[in-house]
């Protein structure tokens, strides 16, 4: 059981030190255990049933698809304004991400990669509707950063929140059409 917990951790704080670490984390989140465990009494019991090497084997399987659909939504990335037209947070790329929005972690991380290597900001911008909103004009901006970047100086601008690698908070449609850099505008559209 301790080794389980070893794997979460890895990579909850995104160390990625042990061995087959990004499989086991794959895995896991594929099995869709509910954390909370006022909707699931039985969470210990499932946690402590869980065999480590099957979780690997589950995650190797749904990483080649997961890498699959990062690249071909970083094919699709824009440039954005953080912030507007007064540019007071500079420039990165961002992508839509209604159809991924599971893999916002990941995606962003690799596209604050993609931004940091294009001279832009090492910031990433996964921009998605949330459904349980009941609001189709609200987006979700989750920022994911690389080395010293701080996305909180950006959320909490904006009434959002997290950490300085990874934050988030909404914007409408509308405000975020302002953002885009327009030689490489996306539209983001409402159905």
């Amino acid at each position: 059981m301790r080794r389980v917990f070893e794997y979460i951790e890895d990579a909850d704080i995104w160390k990625w030190n042990l061995p087959e670490s990004k499989a086991f984390n794959s895995g896991i989140i594929d099995l869709g255990i509910e954390y909370n465990f006022n909707q699931n009494s039985s969470l210990f019991q499932q946690l402590l049933s869980l065999d480590h090497d099957t979780v690997i084997n589950r995650g190797r399987e749904s990483l080649s698809r997961k890498h699959k659909l990062i690249q071909e939504a970083l094919e699709q990335s824009y440039e954005i304004v953080l912030g507007g037209g007064a540019e007071e947070f500079g420039r990165c790329l961002a992508v839509n991400g209604d159809e991924i929005a599971e893999l916002r972690s990941e995606l962003g991380n690799q596209l604050a990669d993609k931004s940091k290597n294009l001279k832009l900001r090492g910031v990433g911008a996964v921009v998605y509707r949330v459904p349980e909103l009941g609001d189709e004009t609200k987006l979700k901006i989750s920022l994911r950063s690389v080395e010293e970047e701080d996305t909180t100086v950006v959320s909490q601008r904006f009434g959002g929140g997290g950490h300085k690698n990874a934050s988030s908070f909404l914007l409408s449609s509308t405000e975020f059409e302002q953002w885009k850099v327009k030689r490489n505008s996306c539209s983001y559209t409402l159905n």
